[in-house]
């Protein structure tokens, strides 16, 4: 198709018609480009004639056309056009099809036509079509469909000029069915065009679909792992969830993973593994899938069956004397059958044990002698693991080294051969065991405690525990609730005047650690007074003996404590809280939001700085940052905070005698200052100034300024230097932010 070059140049900004086929190009100027519409019509399918008679047409399956006068130039005036069209097949299964592929007729006014097209049984405007937009010319208009009759069309045109005219086409098509779309489905050529989230033929089923949900085992042994896999569906992208009794669970869980891959045949399977099931997980299990859209689910139903707990009594290996009598029984809970409850020494079962009770087995041994130590082990066959337990008892001789039997912090400590550790149940009010060692000379060593706590801390700890294993991060209700009656109760069991036993402080800072893996995690927010309250109290002076200790018979130490305390304000200045401060026996704290290059930062804030004697200085900064902060000064946490530092720079000569070495060594000499910001401020121009009053006064040991890495868990000098020091007083710079001291070493 093409148009002649000259006419073409000529006519650029008018209605070009070529001669070869009645092809129509309007070209429009659209500031560097143009719009290019046309329409072609076989001049034997057309009809352009006006006259006065009606024109009879006959329509069938291929399109005709009729085309006013003069098409596409202005058609006469005062004309009076009929055309009569006549299907070639009428039958229920057939309909006739007009559509205009060009408009452009002249209006009187918004409400009358001056000119028109009358189609018997359509109309626009009072019946009849005139469409003036230029819009409308050579654009396809939208069917207009009559059953399969007679149709006559007329063309009316009044004695004013007119406007481009029409091409209507006409046709037969079969009729087409409805559709019965549901769910917001359009219909098109008789098929449901479905909307996103729905398919099927009249879109009645959500696009989404889980083919298979399957457990590993429906009924399963406490403490067994279990797989949950569900095979889905869908042409648009979809999440998934987990629940477990409504309750969601998510990848947080230390007990859950959550994993998918594709298959071969296009569709996902999703998996949840449980490494260990307990009681609290029987129940509905359900997996959800949606694409934003429409949602289904499946459900499944677990049982768990509780392990077999046994207890033997005594408890713990032990040893007596020969010519002694001794009793060992075997209790079970929850038996399924008592008969497989079994006694053995060595490997060997007593054929001589009896059914004391109905869940226990018991032996009785009198004037015993070498030959009744050994190894005696409970044993519960018929399930399906093995389950048991097992003692050693020794038997001793009068000439042998022994520890005698002595009653020490509430727990009876028996006969115990030399160079032996023994292990024995806390006191009464307290959870866990107690070791304690038999030196070769026979005396009794210093108890070991630090795993008896009170039941108080054990019950909320295992709450946060529970938290923290089934990961149910999305009931923060539950979260906060539980977050904060600890932190309640922690703040009553740690506030009295007398020291926490070593147990009760290792377990408050397991807890404390707890809680801010459980509000980070979550997002849920606690009660920062009351939290803030339990580590006043832990790092109470009255509790230095107990850490110690900690230090010495744990990985725990005082920068556990540094650690929570910087990951809480981490998390507390992501929130709305602009202001807050706590001043405590142990330290003082503040949060606050300044833009740095406008003030500094003066902590702790006085307007008499004699009166304080610590403090720290960020002067305002070269960068535009608005950021909130957080400043804490630690007064009673320098005696039990490590010592060890980087090896770089920190070591010291050689000294004469061992004595001498031995006379000083490093100690923090300071208060604890930190100060740490929400937006990174990089590295500080000017530094941070931090001023130290020394807790002791040395002239043998220089003061190092130093900053705690949490990475090595070592002071380091990275980034720090002394501007000055005296006896009592030094001055360091710093240009980065955490936790600061002076540490005291040797002069090298």
């Amino acid at each position: 198709m093409s148009c002649d070059e000259r006419i073409l140049f000529k006519f650029c900004t008018n209605t070009v018609l070529c001669s070869c086929i009645k092809c129509v190009c309007i070209l429009r100027d659209l500031n560097g480009g143009f719009n290019f519409r046309f329409i072609a019509v076989s001049s034997t399918s057309k009809a352009d004639e006006c006259t006065s008679s009606v024109l009879k047409m006959k329509a069938n399956r291929t399109p005709k056309y009729i085309i006013s006068p003069g098409f596409p130039d202005s058609y006469p005036s005062n004309l009076n056009c009929s055309w009569r069209i006549e299907p070639e097949l009428m039958d229920n299964n057939t309909q006739l099809v007009f559509q205009f592929q060009s408009q452009n007729l002249e209006r009187n006014d918004i409400n009358n036509c001056a000119d028109y097209v009358d189609i018997a049984g359509f109309g626009g405007m009072h019946d009849v079509f005139c469409e003036t937009s230029s819009e409308h010319i050579m654009r396809s208009s939208l069917k207009m469909v009559r059953n399969s009759s007679v149709t006559t069309v007329r063309f009316v045109s009044d004695f004013g000029g007119g406007g481009s005219g029409f091409v209507l086409s006409f046709y037969l098509e079969d009729v087409v069915e409805p559709c019965h779309c549901l769910n917001g489905g359009r219909c098109m050529n008789s098929t449901c065009i479905c909307k996103k989230g729905y398919k099927s033929e009249h879109c009645e089923n959500v696009s989404v679909e889980i083919l298979s949900f399957n457990v590993s085992q429906k009924s399963d042994l406490e403490g067994s792992p279990v797989t949950l896999i569900a095979e889905i569906t869908d042409v648009y992208t979809y999440s998934v969830q987990w629940f477990r009794n409504e309750i969601m669970v998510t990848n947080a869980s230390t007990r859950y993973k959550i994993s998918s891959f594709p298959t071969a045949n296009g569709t996902t399977k999703h998996i949840l593994n449980i490494t260990k099931i307990y009681k609290r997980d029987q129940g509905n299990w359900t997996v959800s899938a949606s694409n934003g859209v429409t949602r289904t689910t499946r459900r499944v139903n677990i049982a768990v069956r509780p392990r077999i707990r046994l207890e033997m009594s005594p408890q713990y290996d032990f040893s007596i004397q020969s010519g002694q009598n001794i009793r060992i029984a075997c209790n079970v809970s929850n038996p399924e059958a008592l008969k497989y409850l079994v006694l053995r020494k060595d490997g060997i079962n007593l054929t001589d044990a009896k059914n004391s009770s109905y869940n226990e087995i018991a032996i009785n041994v009198t004037n015993v002698t070498t030959d009744n130590g050994g190894v005696y082990s409970c044993y519960y066959s018929n399930y399906s693991e093995s389950v048991q337990m097992s003692i050693k008892v020794t038997i001793t001789e009068k000439e042998q080294i022994v520890c005698r039997n002595e009653t020490l912090n509430g727990i009876d400590w028996g006969v115990t051969l030399a160079n032996n550790a023994v292990r024995r149940s806390c006191p009464l009010d307290q959870i866990g065991t107690a070791t304690r060692f038999c030196d070769s000379h026979g005396n009794w060593q210093t108890p070991i405690l630090v795993n008896c706590t009170n039941k108080a801390f054990v019950n909320a700890s295992q709450q946060l525990t529970v938290l923290i294993e089934d990961g149910t991060i999305s009931d923060k209700t539950k979260i906060e609730k539980t977050v904060n009656n600890t932190l309640e109760v922690m703040k009553n069991l740690t506030s009295s005047n007398e020291n926490l036993s070593v147990g009760d402080l290792k377990s408050s800072i397991d807890i404390i650690e707890q809680i801010v893996n459980v509000t980070a995690s979550s997002g849920a927010k606690l009660k920062e007074k009351d939290f803030f309250k339990v580590v006043d109290n832990v790092l109470s002076k009255n509790n230095s003996q107990s850490w110690t200790t900690v230090k010495t018979e744990t990985s725990k130490d005082a920068s556990s404590v540094l650690k929570s305390m910087d990951s809480l304000s981490d998390e507390v200045m992501k929130g709305n809280n602009s202001n807050i401060s706590f001043t405590g026996e142990s330290f003082d704290l503040i949060f606050d939001q300044i833009n740095v290059d406008e003030q500094s930062i003066k902590f702790p804030a006085s307007s008499d700085r004699m009166k304080i004697d610590t403090f720290l200085e960020l002067p305002k900064q070269e960068s535009n940052t608005e950021t909130k902060y957080v400043a804490v000064i630690y007064k009673t946490i320098s005696d039990i905070l490590p010592t060890n530092a980087d090896s770089k720079g920190m070591q010291r000569k050689p000294r004469s005698s061992k004595k001498e070495t031995n006379a000083v060594g490093k100690f923090v000499n300071s208060d604890i200052l930190s100060l740490s910001t929400k937006e990174n401020l990089g590295t500080l121009r000017p530094p941070l100034v931090l001023t130290f009053k020394h807790k002791n006064e040395s002239t043998e040991l220089q003061a190092v300024c130093v900053s705690w890495n949490f990475t090595t868990n070592k002071w380091s000098q990275k980034g720090c230097q002394k501007n000055s020091s005296m006896h009592n007083e030094t001055v360091c710079q710093c240009n980065h932010l955490t936790n600061f001291a002076i540490l005291m070493r040797p002069y090298v």
